[in-house]
């Protein structure tokens, strides 16, 4: 297996939205707590920017008028969605060596940008379906290209920290190979989730060994429809749901709710998976908020979803409690 520590990844740095309009764009993530953080312009590629953030999450939306711009063909091939996932590493030139010689294929040579606010390093590679991955290295307060400010502070108003996990939604037949390539690439270690009995469902978490980055892979089946629904309008393959951490999940979501977001029924019974694990919480009111729970010997986790709201990608919300592993929600029945 591949050496995940070479890469000297410390966090998701920023994940990359390619939409049509961003004033429309940013409704959702200003609803969900989010902070405009600066905007930035590239002309050469008619492109616009805008971060938007939130503790240390970072959504990063761009708009290119030009239809021969890479974001400008995504949105025509998928409308909005995630077109770029980046890894944050002490050295983003030195990480992009160590996958070349894994046998990625480089989509971005590095380009490094300074202001006397900061620096910052970024480089690409293919990742899956028409995403990519990226390596970035800071400095200061510059975000990248484009960006002539330094980027704001924010906080947490919605108690929204950090991004705990990105699950993608893979065309049948591409899970091993997907699997395959992110293991040999990152290094990242895969986690056996359990199914019930005759499930069709291929579900699989792939984390580092220090359980910063966080990967699930989710092939379509009777199980799950809403992975079928997502591939359908996106037409293919790409980045589903993205997991990000709460301090307070109860807490979050009155304030989500507040803020007109329609959160994921959960249907009876799917609200704990087994008894294996003793919660703090009263499960009534857990029940009562919507909040999925699931864990080991070790800990659990509270987990609550919003319906799809960019385009078939929807968000989901966790709070951890020593349970650093997935959430069962899907392969149960």
């Amino acid at each position: 297996m591949s050496d995940y520590a070479a890469l000297k990844i410390t966090d998701f740095d920023h994940i990359e939205f390619a939409v049509p309009d961003i004033e429309e764009a940013k409704d959702v993530y200003l609803r969900m707590g989010f902070e405009s953080a600066g905007t930035g312009i590239i002309r050469s590629r008619q492109l616009s920017r805008e971060l938007m953030r939130q503790g240390n999450i970072k959504i990063l939306l761009s708009q290119s008028d030009a239809q021969d711009d890479p974001v400008a063909k995504f949105v025509a091939a998928h409308g909005a969605g995630v077109i770029n996932v980046a890894f944050l590493c002490e050295d983003a030139v030195s990480a992009l060596e160590t996958v070349m010689s894994r046998g990625a294929e480089v989509t971005e040579t590095p380009k490094a940008y300074s202001r006397d606010f900061g620096e910052v390093q970024q480089a690409s590679i293919q990742g899956l379906g028409d995403v990519q991955f990226s390596f970035v290295s800071r400095k200061g307060d510059l975000f990248g290209e484009g960006f002539e400010q330094p980027l704001k502070k924010s906080s947490a108003p919605l108690n929204l920290t950090r991004i705990d996990h990105i699950s993608f939604a893979l065309e049948s037949g591409e899970h091993s190979q997907s699997e395959e390539r992110c293991l040999a690439l990152f290094g990242l270690t895969s986690v056996p989730v359990s199914s019930p009995p005759h499930s069709t469902l291929s579900l699989t978490l792939l984390r580092s060994p220090d359980g910063v980055a966080k990967i699930t892979l989710q092939e379509p089946g009777p199980d799950a429809p809403e992975v079928q629904n997502f591939l359908e309008i996106n037409h293919g393959t790409g980045v589903h749901r993205i997991g990000l951490l709460s301090g307070h999940l109860i807490s979050t979501l009155e304030k989500l709710k507040k803020e007109g977001l329609t959160l994921w029924r959960i249907p009876e019974g799917k609200f704990t998976r087994d008894s294996t694990f003793v919660i703090e919480e009263d499960l009534k009111t857990l029940q009562s908020a919507g909040i999925f729970v699931d864990g080991d010997e070790n800990g659990y986790l509270l987990e609550s979803r919003t319906e799809p709201v960019v385009g078939p990608l929807a968000f989901g919300f966790i709070q951890r409690k020593g349970f650093d592993g997935l959430s069962r929600v899907d392969t149960h029945p």
